[in-house]
């Protein structure tokens, strides 16, 4: 971990459940740790009815002795990636990433530097460019534009897991308003925070960096429980709940 002070720490957010934690979650971690540039802490969220310090993965006390942090919080779904660090540390810069990728040793030094040119944008490694009608209404998701790189773009949307920047008070200060989001928008925490960003006129940064590997490709596509990516893609979820969303906030 990061042994020098910084003017506003850095932290590193995701969550983990099911047999993700003792079989992809090491994986990730271990590409974290290796990272050149040194986050102030590493925090593992896990779901408070599932896990304990009783029941705590072998597995995972390598990591716990070499600084990672696991807390348990509510089940909030993939929410427990940023939810829980914005309300303990609002002051500090979060940076989220998933637990079934290995990143390149890269990615959280060419997020922070992004975020030292722009500090008032969010930063995401992966954006995607929402298209719209002739109307100005949005087109369903799976015909927008994926993996953009021109940041003259003036919207983007971006992909939270394969890591992603936010700035304290970048979000609005609905982000954590679990009523709502757990209600409208279940299971696409992507949608949730591009629309809380929209309310706070934040505005996105795609950053180029090295890509990660996904940890265990077969299993995420063959299982549609192990990933939010079937539900929200390949079955249209992520469509719906912007729409509920959108309109909730008198957004289009």
């Amino acid at each position: 971990m990061n042994t020098q002070e910084r003017e506003v720490p850095v932290i590193v957010s995701l969550t983990s459940y099911g047999r993700r934690v003792t079989k992809t979650l090491p994986f990730a971690l271990i590409s974290l740790l290796k990272q050149r540039l040194k986050p102030d802490r590493i925090i593992v969220w896990l779901d408070e009815d599932n896990w304990s310090d009783e029941n705590f993965p072998k597995r995972l006390q390598t990591f716990r002795r070499q600084g990672v942090e696991f807390k348990f919080w509510e089940d909030i779904r993939s929410y427990k990636k940023l939810i829980p660090a914005i309300i303990k540390y609002p002051d500090a810069i979060i940076i989220t990433v998933d637990d079934d990728l290995y990143y390149h040793r890269g990615l959280l030094h060419d997020l922070y530097n992004s975020y030292l040119l722009h500090p008032q944008k969010i930063h995401a490694a992966v954006t995607h460019q929402p298209l719209r009608d002739s109307k100005g209404e949005l087109l369903p998701y799976n015909l927008w534009k994926k993996e953009v790189s021109d940041n003259s773009i003036p919207e983007l949307f971006p992909t939270g897991g394969a890591g992603c920047l936010y700035p304290p008070g970048s979000l609005h200060k609905e982000t954590i308003n679990k009523e709502v989001f757990m209600r409208l928008c279940p299971t696409a925490d992507d949608v949730w925070f591009w629309v809380m960003a929209r309310l706070q006129s934040t505005e996105h940064v795609t950053v180029n960096t090295k890509m990660y590997l996904i940890v265990d490709l077969l299993y995420e596509f063959t299982h549609k429980d192990a990933a939010l990516q079937h539900k929200n893609v390949y079955e249209n979820a992520n469509d719906v709940q912007l729409k509920q969303v959108l309109k909730h906030y008198d957004l289009k």
